[in-house]
């Protein structure tokens, strides 16, 4: 019984560790006498595996299985439409003839030794889970004691495959949460407890243009006089949301540094810090070095024509129209007029409106092709 607690105590540690899911396999062959285990665990509504293991692994049944026969496999709507967790024979679901004629059957188990197939239907809420134990050969059975312990473990697989499952979703959630601040522009720092816990694209190019680092927990300034002020703005961040004023003349721009509490709440009539930091980095002046292919992407919801969105990009640019005339070899008014539909389209009254309109754009809409070009 020792070694049965032993083992259960395995598959509760792989829910949490998926490291552990291949010993859990080979545990649990062993203990049962089985020859080889496979488990499994998929979304239904795409191709991700969060578990698609086999004890024998060096066999490569698994991926032969995934890749070949998976989507062909009859038995797949039997085993989902049996009782959860509960331990049973294949043979109760699969016909003598039906496994006579299964490629299944005659191809791919024969060649991996697989034999006298048992094993639970693991098919939770969205997901597709399977447990399944073999013999080492046909002349192999599991006697009635063997059967009651994998009917035990079984249950115990199907609570571990829950876990399983609610951690993944807690991580796509997490990862599609860190993905999103991505396409920020502004930088973003997140801390816990004096941890960083994530840094966003925007941050770490600034990182790696040497104008912050991280370090002991905190955003460092590359000038030590402003450093010290930063961390003054940390320290008080802890009580209230705080911010400063990073001006960088050899560089001919500033950042705005910004602390805040992400989750303040009162206790004992005062402000108490949660330990959960946001701090955000907003470039004040962006220099002058606005794309065409930005602009082409900021005013294509509008309608905007190509000519029409170059003289958007001569504007942004701050280069007067006259000058992009004759670049363009066209008339003035030609320019002007190009200017004003696109202005007319997008619904914005003067240029002012304009630059505002796209640093919004610029500052929580960048592209997925800038995107894509800073993690190249």
């Amino acid at each position: 019984m020792d070694r049965l607690d032993s083992v259960i105590h395995e598959i509760y540690n792989a829910a949490r560790e998926p490291e552990y899911w291949t010993s859990v396999a080979r545990d649990v062959a062993a203990i049962a006498g089985g020859h080889a285990v496979h488990l499994l665990l998929s979304q239904m509504n795409s191709e991700s595996e969060i578990l698609s293991l086999f004890s024998r692994d060096e066999s490569g049944f698994a991926q032969e299985y995934l890749k070949e026969y998976a989507a062909e496999d009859f038995r797949v709507p039997r085993v989902m439409a049996r009782p959860l967790g509960v331990f049973a024979d294949e043979r109760e679901y699969v016909s003598a003839s039906e496994s006579r004629s299964s490629p299944i059957h005659q191809e791919l188990l024969p060649r991996h030794e697989v034999y006298n197939i048992s094993g639970a239907n693991l098919c939770i809420d969205g997901h597709i889970g399977w447990f399944g134990i073999s013999t080492a050969s046909p002349s192999l059975e599991f006697d009635n004691r063997q059967r009651s312990m994998l009917g035990m473990l079984s249950r115990h697989l199907l609570g571990a495959f829950q876990i399983t499952a609610l951690h993944n979703e807690l991580k796509l959630s997490r990862d599609h949460s860190r993905g999103s601040l991505d396409l920020l522009a502004n930088g973003l720092v997140l801390t816990r407890s004096g941890t960083v816990v994530h840094v966003n694209d925007a941050a770490q190019r600034l990182i790696e243009q040497g104008l912050f680092s991280i370090s002991g927990g905190r955003l460092r300034c590359r000038d030590s006089t402003l450093d010290r002020r930063l961390a003054a703005v940390e320290d008080q961040a802890r009580d209230r949301s705080q911010a400063m004023l990073l001006q960088l003349p050899d560089l001919g721009t500033a950042y705005m540094v910004s602390v805040h509490d992400v989750f303040p709440r009162y206790r004992d009539g005062a402000l108490r810090a949660s330990g959960y930091e946001a701090i955000s980095i907003v470039e004040l002046n962006h220099p002058f070095d606005i794309k065409f292919e930005d602009v082409l992407a900021f005013c294509a919801p509008y309608g905007i024509t190509s000519a029409e969105a170059s003289a958007v990009h001569a504007s942004l640019n701050s280069v007067s129209l006259s000058e992009h005339a004759r670049t363009r070899h066209v008339g003035l008014s030609t320019v002007q007029q190009q200017l004003k539909s696109a202005l007319a389209k997008m619904g914005l009254q003067t240029q002012k409106k304009l630059f505002r309109a796209f640093e919004r754009y610029r500052n929580m809409g960048a592209s997925r092709k800038d995107i894509r070009r800073t993690r190249e």
